[in-house]
């Protein structure tokens, strides 16, 4: 096991739309303001119910369990998100 390296780095912002596959290589999500707040909203199309989940440190990963807000236009019930 070792460290994950960046490779590149991009910031967005308000409103920019950004696009992310896994033929592109992995992605991290991370507000590096301390004092604003951010959101950020993920459209998964299809819907899927597993992810992999990356240690950066060690560049472990491990299967997630993933929520959402709603399939198909439907709400879904809140269940928390697991790893394994």
């Amino acid at each position: 096991e070792k460290p994950l390296e960046p490779v590149a780095t991009r910031f967005q912002e308000t409103n920019e739309v950004a696009y992310m596959n896994d033929s592109i290589g992995l992605h991290r999500v991370e507000n590096v303001s301390h004092t604003n707040t951010a959101a950020t909203l993920h459209v998964y199309v299809p819907a899927f119910d597993m992810c992999q989940s990356f240690d950066q440190r060690t560049g472990h990963k491990r299967k997630c369990q993933v929520t959402f807000w709603s399939k198909y236009g439907v709400r879904t019930p809140y269940k928390p998100s697991s790893c394994s």
